[in-house]
């Protein structure tokens, strides 16, 4: 029936926040009608894959652009002992 169906609204209410990203997460996992998921799988492969291999490799190169940044901002006080620490 079209009510079991995830995705698939069956009054005339608007949709709510949480309906959007109860209808979004369906949609993520393919559990929506399969013309929908036919529809939206070029998109959905896209952000998927993006998120899952391109977004930690930025990070990652962030992180190394960040911390030669960070090395080289704070070498001349490391050089010059204005700053130290001491672990106990």
């Amino acid at each position: 029936s079209a009510s079991a169906m995830p995705g698939v609204r069956t009054s005339d209410e608007p949709p709510t926040p949480e309906s959007a990203r109860r209808f979004v997460d369906d949609l993520c996992h393919g559990r929506t009608r399969w013309y929908i998921n036919v529809a939206c799988a070029p998109f959905v492969l896209t952000f998927r894959s993006a998120a899952t291999y391109l977004a930690p490799c930025i990070q990652v190169l962030g992180d190394r652009a960040l911390s030669g940044l960070t090395r080289r901002a704070c070498a001349p006080c490391l050089h010059l002992s204005c700053f130290s620490f001491t672990d106990s």
